[in-house]
């Protein structure tokens, strides 16, 4: 899984006694409940002016509310938000602010890194930060790779991937080689082998039509 961008909807900054009160919204089990509770109680002992209410509970129906309550102005001040979903909230509205038009320490970030789209940067302005880095894994099933004579162990291109699917599915019509979520494949793997195949993104970032033909395929 991946973390989305933080992003922001206050809209001043405050002298340093001046007593402040901020809500943050996430999703997410007691793992990073329980973190990030733990984050925002350090925060407090190093802030004692500013007190952080926390919102937070299960991914299911979340970015739906959240897009209620940014059209109804009744959002949190620091919200959590996928980098899928980030595009069309921006799109809709003017609700987060430009990190770079407060004085926020970006020193810690890689410029290039939250230079892309995907985290956060709309147009050069810094509406989100990512608040961590993870990638997708695969996990083997060894039995059934040896029974099906495939080794893992092995460099292996695409091609070979497939020629796999087929070998284990030609040899069991009830298995297949690979179970994922379609979603992942999409943003993960097929975007990633056509900007390898083709040199370019999907979409065309202006006119959102495909970047690319049949023939370059």
């Amino acid at each position: 899984s991946t973390s989305g961008a933080a992003s922001t909807s206050t809209a001043a900054s405050t002298s340093s006694d001046e007593q402040v009160t901020l809500r943050f919204a996430w999703w997410g089990g007691d793992e990073r409940a329980n973190a990030t509770m733990e984050v925002i109680n350090k925060f407090m002992e190093e802030n004692p002016n500013i007190k952080i209410e926390a919102e937070y509970g299960s991914s299911d129906g979340y970015h739906d509310k959240l897009a209620t309550q940014l059209a109804s102005g009744t959002a949190a001040d620091i919200v959590q938000i996928d980098p899928e979903t980030m595009p069309s909230f921006v799109s809709t509205g003017d609700y987060f602010l430009d990190y770079k038009d407060y004085d926020f320490d970006l020193s810690n970030f890689d410029p290039n890194y939250i230079g892309l789209r995907v985290n956060g940067n709309f147009d050069g302005k810094q509406l989100g930060l990512p608040t961590g880095i993870a990638g997708p894994a695969l996990v083997v099933n060894e039995e059934l790779a040896e029974k099906y004579g495939i080794d893992f162990n092995t460099q292996y291109t695409w091609d070979q991937f497939i020629e796999w699917g087929k070998q284990v599915h030609e040899a069991d019509p009830d298995t297949y080689l690979l179970c994922t979520n379609k979603e992942y494949v999409t943003n993960l793997v097929f975007f990633t082998y056509m900007k390898q195949l083709t040199g370019k993104t999907i979409f065309d970032a202006d006119s959102k039509a495909f970047n690319y033909t049949e023939e370059d395929i």
